[in-house]
């Protein structure tokens, strides 16, 4: 159906061509509705009970404005959506799987285990992203007793917020409850602990001789098919698939600019700097017209630049030259992440990471002119009797200031990073003041009188402005990809056409794709063609679904089933595998026919002095050889071992010492502590409900959904 509403689109495209096609599609479509009856869908099974769809979607959607309260700004892409679904799931597999058995053996979590989440000594990591002092952005318990003994007095947003939060402090506190359980049930042995002692501690050194796999070459290696699938089942976890797959192969129309595109934004950028050059002389009016970035204000250091943890913008290349530019300079029009740009320097300064000031902060109580007038003018007062020094600013701040938090000491506020107050109070003393000043600003809270007592170091920052005129794809452009995707299709709605018209084109692969996937490379949403994928019943399939910046025209070319795959499925991948396994081979029958000859084998290493223990397997001259460690450990002292075949060496040792473990100098507690924190991670309640979901008649269906 996805080319329906894009031929609608893109009118004057095969209309004639697609008509009968398209009441096709519509009467399929209405048949297909009217044949489900109304029936209530399903999601799956979990424990031998069916998920409805609906109940699922509405689970879906709760659990989404729980994300938006705290973060609004969330995209909701395929890759966020899919996590979310993932997360609802799981939470219905413990729902199902172990809460009601938890509630029967009495483990839940008590009002006062959520009230120490909210505000305990170690307040749940939401409590703290919710529950912040406005004016340090720090998480402050007296607002989370505020807002809860007076909660039926509140909005109700806050109402809301706060029942999320309690139900994520439930939840997770459950969650933990029985990780703990199942850790708490997991002990070491005595006798695992004394030979875990012995093999880490003891220690052996001699020489290496190593016939490295490459020395032979690959094509002086032949395997069959018959070999492909005695190694594949000599190591079926690593084959076999746990649930059914599909391989798709593509072709990504990607609608970009042309040049012809760009020569209309050059020239439209071009029009905007000379307008913003003649408005030099009083451009405010123009940068609030114009501007896209950076109309705050704010000045920025070269660090501000960098791109911050978990932020995929693109850094700005040109930072050393603005940097260098006078303050007042405008730019020529320069190409910046596809865009072209022009900016403004507005003003050059140096400028602290955090500074220390006190403030007093007067609350404006009522909404009239005669309540601000009366507050402005008593901090009028404050801030004159401040600059003249007559009563200390703490002891002003103490008498006067409405922050319970910091008049007690004085008004000060402490040191804080830049961002770290509201933006007034932040750009007053970081962009505005000087050392010791005394200052007045307003804010959402009030009116405050602020001195600036504390500058850490500074480093040179700039305030600028950019004007933005993006270097988009036309509508002639967009038409013309399509007509040409479009065209690509029509010529290849069988596997045959598609193969034969594609052999000169850049197809593009994704293979094993599993039914909730949501990622293809290089496809910007790749969910819907994998829903595609999933609903059809044979190989040979073709879709076309247009991204408006992409148009894939995608062909099912394998259905993989649950199990063991067909050796053709796999061959290219193990064929190298089987043949570093004949060179091994090879190599272990050539060292041991060499006897006390291995130095006059041709292309022998020989590394002496070597050190081995069963704790590291990672060796300087050869990377990671597990087998390696363990020949060395297991061989005797004065022995020469038999050859075997490594990672990607075959190997002979001789040893020369063997170093017993000293298992009375490290006590056995000490040891048992090392290997729990070893193994922790498994105790970690995502793993283990992972491990019940294999174990548990589950039937994940999602995807015939979503």
């Amino acid at each position: 159906m996805a080319i329906i509403g894009k031929i609608r689109q893109r009118t004057g495209l095969l209309l004639g061509t697609i008509c009968v096609a398209l009441v096709m599609f519509i009467l399929m479509d209405y048949f297909q509705n009217k044949g489900r009856g109304g029936e209530s869908k399903s999601v799956g099974k979990i424990g031998g009970s069916s998920i409805d769809a609906q109940d699922f979607s509405q689970k879906v959607d709760d659990y989404v404005n729980r994300i938006k309260l705290i973060n609004p700004n969330l995209p909701l892409n395929d890759e966020t959506n899919s996590a979310i679904r993932d997360e609802v799931w799981n939470n219905l597999v413990v729902d199902r799987l172990l809460k009601r058995n938890l509630d029967k053996m009495g483990v839940n979590v008590s009002d006062e285990e959520i009230a120490d989440g909210l505000k305990g000594q170690e307040p749940h990591p939401l409590a703290q992203r919710i529950f912040v002092d406005p004016q340090t952005q720090q998480y402050d318990r007296n607002i989370v007793t505020q807002v809860i003994s007076k909660l039926d007095e509140q909005d109700e947003q806050t109402k809301k917020t706060v029942q999320m939060v309690e139900t994520i402090i439930d939840e997770d506190r459950l969650k933990t409850k029985y990780a703990s359980l199942i850790s708490k049930g997991f002990n070491i042995p005595t006798f695992y602990l004394n030979e875990g002692i012995k093999a880490n501690a003891s220690s052996a050194k001699g020489t290496v001789y190593a016939l490295p796999y490459s020395s032979i070459a690959d094509k002086d290696v032949k395997v069959s098919d018959d070999e492909i699938l005695k190694y594949m089942e000599a190591h079926k976890s690593k084959f076999e698939r746990k649930e059914e797959t599909r391989n798709i192969e593509y072709i990504s129309f990607n609608v970009v600019p042309t040049k012809s595109d760009s020569i209309i934004a050059l020239g439209n950028i071009t029009t905007k700097y000379n307008e913003f050059v003649a408005a030099t002389a009083n451009d405010t009016v123009f940068r609030k017209r114009f501007t896209t970035r950076k109309l705050d204000d704010a000045y920025y250091t070269a660090q501000d630049f960098q791109p911050k943890q978990g932020d995929n913008t693109p850094p700005r290349q040109n930072v050393e030259q603005l940097f260098a530019l006078p303050a007042g300079t405008i730019t020529a029009p320069y190409i910046e992440s596809g865009n072209y740009v022009v900016t403004k320097i507005l003003g050059k300064r140096m400028l602290s990471d955090s500074v220390r000031a006190s403030h007093i902060l007067l609350k404006i109580e009522g909404n009239t002119k005669a309540d601000y007038d009366k507050v402005n003018a008593k901090a009028d007062s404050l801030l004159a009797l401040a600059k003249s020094g007559k009563i200390p600013f703490p002891q002003l701040a103490f008498d006067n200031s409405s922050d319970e938090g910091s008049k007690q000491q004085g008004g000060n506020l402490g040191f804080f990073p830049r961002g770290a107050m509201v933006k007034p109070f932040n750009d007053k003393v970081f962009f505005e003041m000087n050392l010791g000043e005394f200052a007045k600003v307003e804010s959402n809270f009030g009116i405050h009188i602020i001195w600036l007592t504390g500058i850490n170091p500074t480093t040179p920052a700039i305030k600028f402005a950019d004007v933005v005129v993006e270097i988009n794809a036309s509508k002639e452009t967009n038409d013309a990809v399509y007509k040409k995707a479009n065209d690509f299709y029509l010529k290849s709605t069988t596997s045959a056409d598609f193969t034969k018209n594609t052999k000169k084109m850049s197809v593009l692969k994704a293979n094993e794709l599993k039914a909730n996937d949501v990622k293809i490379p290089s496809v910007t949403e790749g969910r819907e063609i994998i829903r595609w994928a999933f609903e059809q019943k044979k190989t040979g399939e073709v879709y076309f679904i247009d991204k408006s910046d992409q148009i894939i025209v995608a062909h099912l070319t394998s259905i993989n089933p649950k199990g063991m795959p067909k050796v053709a499925d796999v061959k290219a991948s193990v064929e190298s595998l089987v043949k570093d396994q004949k060179k091994g081979e090879m190599l272990v029958d050539k060292l041991n026919k060499a006897g006390a000859n291995l130095e006059g084998i041709a292309g022998i290493i020989k590394k002496d002095s070597v050190d081995f223990q069963f704790s590291n397997d990672n060796f300087q001259d050869f990377g990671r050889e597990p087998k390696l460690a363990g020949l060395g450990m297991a061989t005797k002292a004065g022995a020469k071992s038999k050859a075997i075949a490594g990672e990607r060496n075959a190997f002979i040792v001789k040893i020369d010492t063997q170093t017993p473990a000293d298992t009375k100098s490290m006590p056995l507690d000490f040891v048992r502590m090392q290997m729990m924190y070893g193994y922790s991670q498994k105790f970690q309640f995502q793993n283990i409900i992972e491990s019940i979901k294999k174990g548990a008649n589950i039937k994940d269906e999602r995807h015939t959904i979503f």
